[in-house]
């Protein structure tokens, strides 16, 4: 009787990691990995990159994302494991995570700026009244490591991303560089923004525009 009592709490109740896990707490910016495979190839990039098999799925119109073109959404609602590498080691911190959706509600084909499959997806916290990068990316050195990934109409890539905590309490988004986006807004440019999402972070992740970390190119 007792066995079949833990049984219906489970089914019930559903797993409690998500409670009992850390959030991520960083003292420095962080470089993220989004690895994305492509739905067509690149013809004109020049070739040797890294590939990846995180190819888009289709069925973007099931997500609920009414918003036409090429959109961010952080789906915070979700409650995941987040693997995350420990620093000059070959194991991972298990933290509490969200989904991370990068969707084509377009109708046409769209091609995103890649380097060996990685795309330049960063965070940002609302910091001393403006909107501040916490994550980096660190550009290839190599000129065959760029490339576009593209995904069709309808199509979207689900990524992971951690939960952050730190000693101040703010809002974070993300953000995606596309050259080719055409807006009516010159505040927003080239990019695109997701929806945000309430967290904490400690000051030291602010990326600094003096540092070494600071190195992208649009």
């Amino acid at each position: 009787m007792r066995f079949l009592v833990i049984i219906l709490a489970i089914l019930f109740l559903g797993p409690a990691y998500s409670q009992e896990l850390p959030n991520l707490n960083c003292d420095a910016p962080r470089m993220p990995y989004f690895i994305a495979g492509s739905s067509l190839e690149d013809d004109g990039a020049i070739g040797g990159y890294s590939s990846s098999n995180n190819r888009p799925i289709e069925g973007a119109d099931q997500l609920n994302i009414r918003k036409i073109g090429v959109q961010l959404f952080v789906d915070r609602s979700s409650q995941i494991e987040y693997q995350e590498p420990v620093l000059n080691s070959n194991i991972t911190e298990t933290v509490n995570g969200h989904f991370l959706y990068l969707v084509n509600n377009s109708d046409s084909t769209v091609g995103i700026n890649a380097q060996d499959s990685r795309i330049k997806i960063l965070a940002e916290a609302y910091i001393d009244g403006e909107w501040q990068e916490i994550e980096y990316f660190q550009n290839s050195w190599c000129g065959n490591s760029y490339h576009k990934v593209l995904f069709r109409s309808n199509e979207y890539w689900k990524f992971k991303v951690p939960v952050y905590e730190g000693s101040i309490q703010t809002k974070i988004r993300y953000k995606l560089w596309m050259p080719s986006l055409k807006t009516t807004s010159s505040e927003l440019g080239g990019y695109i923004y997701s929806n945000f999402i309430s967290a904490s972070i400690n000051r030291s992740q602010i990326v600094q525009p003096d540092s070494q970390t600071n190195t992208l190119t649009e």
